[in-house]
């Protein structure tokens, strides 16, 4: 797809709003306040990520566990889970007496995409 196939498609879902709330680039779109997509309209974007961004051309995890939050802690902090303490992307609510997802808040209203961009 290309920016103006996403454009079309984020703006035709119900009650979206769009804007540049971070620079003249970044068009994000929002439903109810809360951002569902980022569309960057700069034409060096991807040229920018190749030319500064990290490239990582022979990255393992040296833990077996590799779910997205203790993997994402791993690169950000440096450091191996026993030392970051994030050893699963589950953690077990004592006051709900059950196991939720990392980030489960009941305060917080979520949107659920259930349609997938091809």
């Amino acid at each position: 797809m290309n920016n103006e196939e996403i454009h079309e498609y984020c703006i035709s879902k119900p009650a979206v709003t769009e804007g540049f709330p971070f620079n003249d680039t970044a068009l994000v779109f929002k439903v109810a306040g809360k951002m569902f997509a980022l569309l960057d309209l700069s034409e060096d974007s991807f040229r920018y990520l190749m030319e500064k961004g990290t490239h990582y051309t022979n990255a393992h995890f040296q833990h077996a566990h590799t779910e997205t939050p203790v993997g994402h802690a791993a690169l950000f902090k440096g450091t191996f889970p026993a030392y970051n303490g994030i050893v699963a992307g589950n953690r077990f609510d004592m006051d709900k007496g059950r196991v939720i997802y990392n980030c489960e808040d009941d305060q917080q209203v979520g949107i659920q995409l259930v349609e997938v961009l091809n």
